[in-house]
């Protein structure tokens, strides 16, 4: 990889090229300025692949064919559109995506479920481990969090159970991570949607022979569905947003590989890859949001 820089006095960048000679000493043999970076980019980016596929290419030679035949080309052409790398490179790892979310969600309705019970049960241990927890979630950022767990969980496990678990898939730690996350944040949620329900619905319903677990099953917990779906919608829609961070342990998801083809076009069609990285999620959001929107007129009018 050549290097490149940018001069500041004339905002210019350049890709200066080396060669060795018979002392085994390197000199610079070209410097070739551009008005962009991702200009700059794709010269150097192209001058490798064409050195790659004939050995014997002089500088001078790939500088007659870049002006020729390859410049033209790369601005008529996107890469994206070219070579359809969305459909072929990135979409296939939408189902990593999409595992990491749905885990991530199952996890954290069942950990909220029982951060709402201790919250609102009448032990005061379990009530104040219940509001730490939450309190602590609340204050720490997700990607601190992501990187406390994969790094620090390692080391907890094997001094508790003297089990070795650096050998795990990162999803695994991703998961977990964003299970604790949004575990808190779903608790206060069905705390909300359950105190939304009045007490006399509940107590109307054991008066008349219900058991407690019968009037909940069958009075409250439609009610407090139907309130709380708007906002595990919501939810959903962030935890598919934080998925995203997974890409910084080595989950390859689609925000992980659309990074990986960056690095591998020695960082050009940045601006063009995340883009098209932001209409996906767009999109999905989107869908999410519209489904989660039909659910919600669809049980209020039932």
């Amino acid at each position: 990889q050549m290097p490149i820089y940018k001069n500041q006095d004339t905002n210019t960048w350049y890709v200066i090229c080396w060669f060795t000679d018979w002392k085994g000493e390197r000199k610079q043999k070209c410097k070739r300025g551009f008005p962009t970076k991702r200009a700059a980019a794709d010269w150097e980016r192209q001058f490798l692949l064409q050195k790659q596929a004939n050995i014997d290419m002089t500088l001078e030679s790939f500088i007659k064919l870049y002006e020729k035949d390859v410049k033209p080309k790369l601005k008529l052409n996107t890469w994206l559109t070219k070579e359809n790398i969305i459909q072929k490179k990135i979409l296939p790892y939408l189902g990593t995506t999409f595992l990491v979310m749905a885990l991530s969600l199952i996890f954290s309705l069942l950990l909220a479920t029982i951060t709402v019970i201790g919250n609102l049960g009448k032990n005061r241990f379990f009530r104040a481990v219940a509001r730490g927890y939450i309190t602590l979630m609340r204050c720490v950022p997700p990607i601190v969090l992501l990187f406390v767990v994969y790094y620090g969980a390692p080391h907890l496990v094997r001094g508790i159970f003297g089990v070795d678990i650096n050998q795990l898939n990162a999803i695994y730690f991703a998961i977990f991570a964003l299970s604790l996350l949004h575990g808190a944040g779903m608790s206060e949620m069905m705390r909300g949607a359950y105190g939304a329900v009045e007490k006399g619905q509940r107590e109307a319903a054991v008066s008349i022979g219900l058991s407690p677990f019968q009037a909940f099953y069958r009075i409250v917990f439609p009610q407090a569905f139907v309130i709380a779906l708007p906002t595990l919608g919501n939810t959903i829609v962030s935890l598919l947003k934080d998925g995203a961070l997974a890409y910084s342990i080595g989950v390859i998801d689609i925000t992980g590989q659309a990074s990986y083809l960056i690095s591998m076009n020695l960082g050009g069609y940045v601006l063009e890859t995340y883009l098209a990285l932001a209409l996906i999620y767009w999109i999905l959001s989107l869908i999410t949001q519209k489904c989660f929107g039909a659910l919600e007129n669809k049980l209020r009018k039932g």
